[in-house]
């Protein structure tokens, strides 16, 4: 539970930031600067603790779906499916797209300065930097500006559908 929380949070602080930087800021300022970088934080963040998720997920087995059609179930499960595949996605592409100078956060280092990059993009692709940043900020533009939002909406209103509609009590299963 607290750590579907604490990546709803991320998710919500990585959008806050990144539209913030986009609506209200002019490029070059402190304050364009600044939001960027805690977009790339909440972006790593999310990437490390949707890790964490997986990992208990496979060795905690989850509660049980409360009880429902089979479409439910299956509804359910795609829709978790995509989010998680967004989830992996979304902090992947923008780590792989950007080109930075320093480290993020003082300790992950740019991905064109890791021995990954020389791997996958120059010695296996053979592409350059320019055409592989363009198809990763594709995925990443794509994914973040309509795919994810849909799949929140539609996770928030079955959410709320099963606790106030069934009144099954999800919403309590899910709180602390």
């Amino acid at each position: 539970m607290a750590l579907h929380w604490i990546v709803a949070l991320l998710i919500l602080g990585s959008y806050t930031s990144v539209y913030f930087r986009h609506w209200f800021t002019a490029k070059a300022t402190p304050a364009n600067l600044t939001a960027i970088q805690i977009h790339i934080a909440c972006g790593i963040s999310i990437g490390t603790f949707v890790v964490l998720r997986l990992a208990w997920r496979l060795l905690n087995r989850p509660p049980a779906l409360p009880a429902g059609p089979a479409w439910e179930h299956l509804a359910a499960r795609l829709s978790h499916g995509l989010l998680y595949i967004l989830m992996i996605a979304m902090p992947l592409s923008g780590y792989g797209a950007t080109k930075r100078q320093s480290a993020y956060l003082g300790f992950v280092p740019p991905f064109p300065n890791s021995a990954a990059y020389k791997w996958l993009v120059t010695d296996t692709l053979g592409i350059s930097w320019s055409a592989w940043e363009k198809s990763l900020d594709l995925v990443h533009y794509v994914s973040g500006a309509y795919l994810i939002w849909p799949l929140v909406l539609i996770h928030t209103a079955a959410a709320l559908y099963h606790q106030f509609g069934k009144r099954n009590g999800l919403l309590r299963r899910m709180w602390f």
